[in-house]
C-alpha cells in the first residue's frame, strides 16, 4: 500500500512561526523584533502571532511565546532584551542568577551603557554599566561577574549579610581568599577568620 501526502498539510515544510518559535526556544521563550527580522518574518507576521495568541508581548520589539511556562531565567532573559542589545544583570540579579542570592521575581537589575528612551515594566531596574565591570554568562545569559555584583550592593546590605554572601561565593569557587579580603577591605569592612 502505497500512502501519498496531501499537498501543505505540514509534514517537513517548516514555516516562519516554526523558525521564530525554534530561536525563542533557544532563548527562554523570548524573542525580539531583531530576530525576527533576521529569520526574514515581516512585522505584520509577528503581529499576526500576538493577535492569534502565539506571541506575548512584553515591551517594545519584546515577545514571550504563549504556551512557554515563564521561569526564573525567562525573567532574566526578557529583561535583558526588553534593555537592549550590550545590557547585562547587574548587583542582586547577578547574583541570583549564579544561584548565590534568593530570586526576587518583583525586580530585575540590569546594567547598560547606553541611554534607555523606551518605557520599560515596572519590573525592569535600569542601572548605569562600569566600564570596570567585568561581563561573564551563566545559561547564555549576560551578567555582571560575581565580584563585582557583589561589590555593587554591598552598601545596601548588612556586615553579617556580606559576610554570609562573600563566605557563600568562597565555597562556590567563585571568590578566593584574598579577593573575599580584598572586596571587604575595599568597602572598609573588617573581616573575621572562619
Amino acid at each position: 500500500m502505497v500512502m501519498h501526502r496531501k499537498k501543505g498539510c505540514g509534514m517537513g515544510h517548516t514555516t516562519h512561526y516554526d523558525l521564530l518559535r525554534e530561536r525563542a526556544l533557544q532563548n527562554y521563550g523570548i524573542v525580539t523584533a531583531t530576530i525576527a527580522d533576521d529569520l526574514g518574518l515581516r512585522t505584520n507576521e509577528v503581529t499576526r502571532f500576538c493577535q492569534d495568541g502565539r506571541l506575548v508581548r512584553l515591551g517594545y520589539g519584546v515577545y514571550r511565546l504563549a504556551d512557554y511556562s515563564p521561569t526564573r531565567l525567562s525573567h532574566f532573559a526578557a529583561a535583558i532584551a526588553l534593555v537592549g542589545e550590550d545590557s547585562y544583570l547587574w548587583g542582586k540579579s547577578a547574583l541570583a542568577l549564579c544561584d548565590l542570592m534568593p530570586y526576587t521575581p518583583g525586580s530585575v537589575s540590569v546594567a547598560t551603557m547606553r541611554r534607555v528612551r523606551r518605557t520599560l515594566p515596572s519590573w525592569v531596574d535600569v542601572h548605569k554599566a562600569s566600564r570596570n565591570d567585568v561581563c561573564v554568562e551563566f545559561g547564555q545569559i549576560p551578567c555582571q561577574q560575581p565580584v563585582d555584583a557583589l561589590a555593587a550592593i554591598a552598601d545596601s546590605l548588612t556586615l553579617e549579610q556580606l559576610e554570609q554572601l562573600a563566605h557563600t561565593c568562597r565555597e562556590n569557587d567563585i571568590l578566593r581568599d584574598e579577593q573575599r579580603k580584598l572586596v571587604l577591605d575595599r568597602l572598609g569592612y573588617s573581616y573575621g577568620s572562619e
